[in-house]
């Protein structure tokens, strides 16, 4: 159960020959300008099964939650590295609910919620490190970068489509100017992306 903002809420991009698809604005790398895509093409999403969504991060960048099926029968959710659109798990009785927000599921007979008081503490007490724990001891995030893994009659596993550290161990030599010069045309080359289906843009730095 996938929520999106009045912004992104007509956003779906589906993946080719129906194994799944993206939830939230999704741009092709270095074709921003044509603003985002609606459909991904049978070659990119059998690529997004075979390396377990690393290359979706690798061409494509935007507000998303990608859910997909493997040949195998397993289901996939990718969150985006920038972490923009929200995303939680939780298991009961027997089901996996993934959401962006707790009130759609709230209801749900199977699903109940009991409070992390210890969760609580440490975050009443200044304690912003990043976790997966919520304020609910049977809910979970999917953290920004994070691929969630569920199978039948098997535990949900985690693992990083995309690691910080790695992509710092990538990084090319360059000279300040040239630095300088990729990141403002990178910049720029977002915001015309997003500017293809926004009314208004407002930049915080």
């Amino acid at each position: 159960l996938m929520r999106q903002g009045k912004r992104d809420r007509s956003f779906f991009t589906a993946m080719a020959t129906d194994i799944g698809g993206v939830v939230g604005p999704l741009y092709r790398l270095g074709d921003e300008t044509k603003g985002p895509i609606r459909e991904l093409p049978s070659e990119d999403a059998s690529r997004i099964v075979e390396t377990d969504g690393e290359s979706l991060i690798g061409a494509f960048w935007g507000s998303y939650v990608a859910i997909w099926r493997s040949s195998e029968g397993a289901c996939h959710i990718l969150r985006d590295p920038s972490g923009a659109q929200p995303c939680y798990h939780t298991h009961s009785a027997g089901i996996d609910v993934v959401c962006s927000a707790v009130a759609d599921i709230a209801n749900i007979p199977a699903v109940h919620f009991s409070v992390d008081r210890d969760f609580l503490a440490g975050f009443l007490t200044g304690h912003d490190s990043i976790t997966r724990h919520t304020g609910l001891r049977e809910l979970w995030e999917v953290l920004p970068g994070e691929r969630l893994t569920l199978e039948p009659s098997r535990p949900a596993t985690r693992c990083w489509a995309w690691s910080a550290p790695a992509i710092g161990r990538q990084v090319k030599r360059r000279s300040f100017s040239e630095a300088v010069e990729e990141a403002r045309e990178t910049v720029e080359q977002c915001f015309k992306g997003w500017a293809r289906h926004s009314d208004n843009l407002i930049i915080r730095l």
